[in-house]
């Protein structure tokens, strides 16, 4: 059959030069595997398309001349094409299926995350009642961290089970107002509450206890308080935790500064569980505690307080642990009844962790000195057994007499 108006040597030539073209095209489909998805999406793929639409224009104005031996070549070709298409496809789909995958198995420590970003992390995973409850002063520069929380929250630390929330608060102004409402909250505790760096002011409100208006927030719920920084987060005021006897409030990463009396003080009701957090300038004791059994302080800094640096009393027990644990330059009213570590009553014990001396723990304090009063004072090993005994508890009393301040 003759090819009308082509030489041999002119289709020769012809087939030639496609064959090269084709083999041209075959060597970039053969290296498409080291090409991202956006080049082939948008440069390869729409060639290829582009391609197949060329040879159909071509195929149809060979077969209106009844060129049906190029007819024939041009639909070989296009076939061809149509089959890299598909295969070029499946790679894509491939790819895209390998990547999904690898970003799903993909896995964070959090070691591999800096403390502000988990900040953000907690943030976006946990709110009051919904995320319009939610502020962040760089918001807009997170909003990926949701999708993010989905696939990484699984490798974060160890996290309580709950709600949680932030201050500064959009609907509430103070700490006082934002403890309150969580208070009101028909949920399942505990409640975890994250506090930014900055300056916080607890107002002054009336306190039966005292008769008298005092700078302190009033937790009556099992709840985890959460500072940003030692040494940025500051609360101006103190805490007073009551509770239930089985609940547990715990504090972390913050300073309590200038309470109008202690800075912390639990009152027979919640444990309280300080690490990390440094109580300072209290108008009475830094830290007090009555009856509850089960409180702890770790890497614990108690400083300046006219009252003893730490007072256990009611037949309580304080367990403290961490080498950055300090109690010092506290009994600044010169009352000689006021101790850096005091037991007031012989059922009253402070136990110190085995790591841990009376020297390094309490010094510089004022008033009667290190320690005293009638509980006692003890280092214990890791299951709690007493292996050394700084104080013994006296035989004399076993009267639960409040500490004059």
């Amino acid at each position: 059959m003759s090819y009308q108006g082509e030489t041999k040597e002119n289709t020769t030539s012809r087939t030639t030069s496609n064959d090269d073209d084709n083999s041209n095209c075959h060597t970039k489909l053969l290296n498409h595997a080291s090409m991202s998805i956006s080049d082939l999406r948008q440069h390869h793929l729409p060639a290829l398309n582009n391609q197949l639409e060329y040879l159909k224009i071509s195929i149809c104005l060979e077969a209106t001349k009844d060129n049906f031996g190029e007819v024939h070549r041009l639909s070989k070709e296009a076939m061809e094409i149509q089959i890299e298409k598909e295969r070029l496809e499946a790679m894509i789909q491939e790819i895209v299926s390998k990547d999904a995958k690898k970003c799903k198995d993909f896995k964070i420590t959090s070691e591999q995350l800096p403390e502000e970003m988990l900040l953000v992390i907690f943030s976006f995973l946990f709110s009051l009642e919904s995320s319009k409850y939610l502020s962040f002063e760089n918001r807009k520069n997170f909003n990926h961290v949701r999708w993010c929380c989905q696939r990484f929250k699984d490798d974060l630390p160890p996290l309580p089970v709950g709600m949680w929330t932030t201050f500064p608060h959009p609907n509430y102004s103070s700490l006082k107002r934002l403890v309150k409402a969580l208070k009101n909250l028909e949920i399942v505790p505990p409640l975890a509450l994250f506090l930014a760096n900055g300056v916080h002011v607890i107002e002054d409100e009336y306190i039966e206890d005292w008769g008298r208006e005092l700078n302190m927030l009033n937790i009556n719920l099992p709840i985890s308080i959460f500072g940003e920084s030692r040494e940025h987060c500051i609360v101006m005021g103190g805490l007073k935790m009551n509770g239930k006897k089985e609940d547990d409030v715990n504090g972390s990463n913050l300073t309590l500064r200038d309470s109008g009396d202690h800075g912390v003080w639990g009152w027979g009701g919640a444990s309280v569980h300080l690490d990390n957090v440094s109580v300072e300038n209290s108008e009475g004791i830094g830290v007090f505690v009555y009856g509850t059994k089960r409180s702890t302080m770790k890497n614990c800094n108690v400083s300046h307080s006219k009252g003893s640096g730490l007072t256990v009393n009611g037949g309580g027990l304080m367990t403290i642990d961490g080498n950055g644990t300090t109690i010092h330059h506290n009994c600044t009213n010169g009352g000689s009844w006021n101790y850096g570590l005091y037991t007031d009553s012989s059922s009253s014990s402070i136990h110190l962790a085995s790591s841990l001396t009376i020297e390094t723990i309490s010094k510089n304090n004022g008033g009667g000195g290190s320690y005293g009063g009638a509980g006692t004072i003890a280092i214990v090993d890791n299951e709690g057994t007493i292996v050394e005994t700084i104080q013994e508890a006296s035989q004399d009393s076993d009267e639960d007499d409040d500490e004059d301040d």
